[in-house]
Protein backbone atom coordinates (compact mmCIF):
# COMPACT_ATOMS: atom_id res chain seq x y z
CA UNK A 1 0.00 0.00 0.00
CA UNK A 2 1.47 3.16 -0.66
CA UNK A 3 2.49 5.80 1.64
CA UNK A 4 -0.40 7.88 1.24
CA UNK A 5 -2.79 5.24 1.53
CA UNK A 6 -1.73 4.18 5.14
CA UNK A 7 -1.91 7.73 6.23
CA UNK A 8 -5.13 8.04 4.83
CA UNK A 9 -6.29 5.34 6.33
CA UNK A 10 -4.27 5.97 9.36
CA UNK A 11 -6.55 8.97 10.06
CA UNK A 12 -9.89 7.48 8.68
CA UNK A 13 -9.70 4.84 11.67
CA UNK A 14 -8.81 7.38 13.90
CA UNK A 15 -11.27 9.57 12.90
CA UNK A 16 -14.28 6.71 13.35
CA UNK A 17 -11.73 5.41 16.84
CA UNK A 18 -11.24 2.11 15.23
CA UNK A 19 -7.82 1.93 16.93
CA UNK A 20 -7.57 -1.66 17.81
CA UNK A 21 -5.28 -2.21 14.62
CA UNK A 22 -3.57 0.79 14.89
CA UNK A 23 0.59 0.83 15.93
CA UNK A 24 2.83 3.79 15.90
CA UNK A 25 6.56 3.65 16.49
CA UNK A 26 8.66 6.56 17.14
CA UNK A 27 11.83 6.56 17.05
CA UNK A 28 14.92 8.64 17.76
CA UNK A 29 18.46 8.12 16.90
CA UNK A 30 21.67 9.60 16.10
CA UNK A 31 23.34 12.80 16.98
CA UNK A 32 27.19 14.10 17.75
CA UNK A 33 29.21 11.77 19.52
CA UNK A 34 30.88 14.30 22.06
CA UNK A 35 26.83 15.18 23.12
CA UNK A 36 25.56 12.06 23.98
CA UNK A 37 23.86 9.72 20.92
CA UNK A 38 20.50 9.07 21.01
CA UNK A 39 18.63 5.34 20.33
CA UNK A 40 14.87 5.63 21.82
CA UNK A 41 11.83 4.50 20.81
CA UNK A 42 8.01 4.83 21.32
CA UNK A 43 5.41 2.57 20.63
CA UNK A 44 1.66 2.56 21.42
CA UNK A 45 -0.25 -0.67 19.93
CA UNK A 46 -4.42 -0.55 19.82
CA UNK A 47 -7.14 1.16 21.86
CA UNK A 48 -4.48 1.65 25.30
CA UNK A 49 -0.87 0.04 24.96
CA UNK A 50 2.48 1.78 25.58
CA UNK A 51 5.89 0.98 25.87
CA UNK A 52 9.48 3.44 25.68
CA UNK A 53 12.92 1.91 25.41
CA UNK A 54 16.26 3.51 25.35
CA UNK A 55 19.02 1.63 24.82
CA UNK A 56 22.91 2.50 23.28
CA UNK A 57 23.68 2.44 19.94
CA UNK A 58 25.75 -0.44 19.07
CA UNK A 59 29.12 -0.10 19.52
CA UNK A 60 28.51 2.42 22.39
CA UNK A 61 28.62 1.70 26.05
CA UNK A 62 25.18 2.42 27.60
CA UNK A 63 22.54 0.33 29.69
CA UNK A 64 19.00 -0.45 28.14
CA UNK A 65 16.32 0.55 29.59
CA UNK A 66 12.22 -0.48 28.98
CA UNK A 67 9.01 0.47 30.46
CA UNK A 68 5.59 -0.62 29.55
CA UNK A 69 2.51 0.79 30.12
CA UNK A 70 -1.82 0.55 29.95
CA UNK A 71 -3.02 3.92 28.98
CA UNK A 72 -6.63 5.56 29.31
CA UNK A 73 -8.01 5.45 26.04
CA UNK A 74 -8.57 9.00 25.24
CA UNK A 75 -4.92 9.63 25.86
CA UNK A 76 -4.19 7.23 22.86
CA UNK A 77 -6.61 8.71 20.64
CA UNK A 78 -5.00 11.61 21.23
CA UNK A 79 -1.65 10.92 20.89
CA UNK A 80 -3.18 8.81 17.67
CA UNK A 81 -4.72 12.47 16.31
CA UNK A 82 -1.67 14.66 17.30
CA UNK A 83 0.39 11.83 15.14
CA UNK A 84 -2.41 11.81 12.24
CA UNK A 85 -1.83 15.83 12.42
CA UNK A 86 1.56 16.31 12.73
CA UNK A 87 3.09 14.20 9.63
CA UNK A 88 3.36 17.35 7.43
CA UNK A 89 7.08 17.39 6.42
CA UNK A 90 8.17 14.19 6.91
CA UNK A 91 9.76 11.92 4.47
CA UNK A 92 9.83 8.58 3.07
CA UNK A 93 12.93 6.70 3.01
CA UNK A 94 13.86 6.93 -0.66
CA UNK A 95 13.64 11.40 -0.22
CA UNK A 96 15.51 11.38 3.14
CA UNK A 97 19.01 13.12 3.13
CA UNK A 98 20.16 14.28 6.37
CA UNK A 99 23.76 15.84 7.33
CA UNK A 100 26.38 13.25 9.33
CA UNK A 101 25.46 13.66 12.99
CA UNK A 102 21.56 14.64 12.72
CA UNK A 103 18.94 13.60 15.25
CA UNK A 104 16.93 11.59 13.10
CA UNK A 105 13.38 11.43 14.15
CA UNK A 106 10.45 8.55 12.36
CA UNK A 107 7.44 7.69 13.10
CA UNK A 108 6.06 4.13 11.80
CA UNK A 109 2.30 4.10 10.96
CA UNK A 110 0.70 0.56 10.94
CA UNK A 111 -2.60 -0.19 9.67
CA UNK A 112 -4.02 -3.98 9.11
CA UNK A 113 -1.12 -4.86 7.76
CA UNK A 114 0.23 -1.95 5.88
CA UNK A 115 2.40 0.30 6.76
CA UNK A 116 4.88 3.30 6.18
CA UNK A 117 7.73 4.89 7.79
CA UNK A 118 8.35 9.06 7.61
CA UNK A 119 11.71 10.50 8.86
CA UNK A 120 12.03 14.11 10.04
CA UNK A 121 15.39 15.68 11.59
CA UNK A 122 14.06 15.18 15.30
CA UNK A 123 16.07 18.50 16.57
CA UNK A 124 14.63 20.78 13.99
CA UNK A 125 11.25 19.84 15.17
CA UNK A 126 11.46 19.33 18.52
CA UNK A 127 12.56 23.23 18.51
CA UNK A 128 9.14 23.88 16.85
CA UNK A 129 6.68 23.90 19.30
CA UNK A 130 8.46 26.30 21.30
CA UNK A 131 9.35 28.64 18.60
CA UNK A 132 5.42 29.02 17.79
CA UNK A 133 4.75 29.12 21.62
CA UNK A 134 2.56 26.46 21.50
CA UNK A 135 0.42 25.75 25.20
CA UNK A 136 0.62 23.10 26.43
CA UNK A 137 -2.71 21.15 25.36
CA UNK A 138 -1.16 22.40 21.84
CA UNK A 139 1.36 20.27 21.47
CA UNK A 140 1.63 18.38 18.54
CA UNK A 141 2.73 14.65 18.39
CA UNK A 142 6.33 14.74 18.40
CA UNK A 143 6.29 16.77 22.13
CA UNK A 144 3.78 13.99 23.61
CA UNK A 145 5.64 11.25 22.17
CA UNK A 146 8.72 12.82 23.86
CA UNK A 147 6.65 13.31 27.06
CA UNK A 148 5.23 9.98 27.44
CA UNK A 149 8.47 8.13 26.84
CA UNK A 150 9.89 10.39 29.35
CA UNK A 151 7.09 9.65 32.12
CA UNK A 152 7.36 6.15 31.16
CA UNK A 153 11.09 5.95 31.64
CA UNK A 154 11.17 7.84 34.65
CA UNK A 155 12.96 10.53 33.37
CA UNK A 156 12.46 14.26 35.16
CA UNK A 157 12.06 17.57 32.55
CA UNK A 158 15.12 18.07 30.22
Amino acid sequence: MPTSEVIREFRSKVKRGELDDLQVVYRVSGGMPSEGRLNEEVRLAGVNKASARSAALPGEAGETREATAQLEADQVQTLYEQVGASLEGMVPRRKARFLPDTVIGSITLKVAGAETTLFFDADERAEQPVERGLAPGEADAITSLELLKRNLLGRKEE
